[in-house]
């Protein structure tokens, strides 16, 4: 693609992104949520079993005791 090609799409998009106020609409039932904190990371049980593992060699390399949960994270 010809770069004033990509300018002028990248500038179509961009536009009504920036007019776009930054944070996303909360729906009521996690506006408490959404006052405390600025992110929420949500990650599956496939996802935690790795970082578990990930944990488990580095304590065996480095001696280190630590303790893990998924109510930690």
């Amino acid at each position: 693609m010809p770069a004033h090609l990509f300018i002028g799409l990248f500038e179509q998009v961009i536009e009504p992104l920036a007019v776009k106020n930054n944070r996303a609409e909360v729906a009521p039932m996690w506006a408490s949520v959404a006052s405390e904190f600025s992110a929420v990371w949500i990650a599956d049980a496939s996802t935690l079993e790795a970082v578990k593992k990930h944990l488990g060699q580095l304590q065996e390399k480095t001696g280190a005791r630590t303790t893990f949960s998924a109510a930690s994270l």
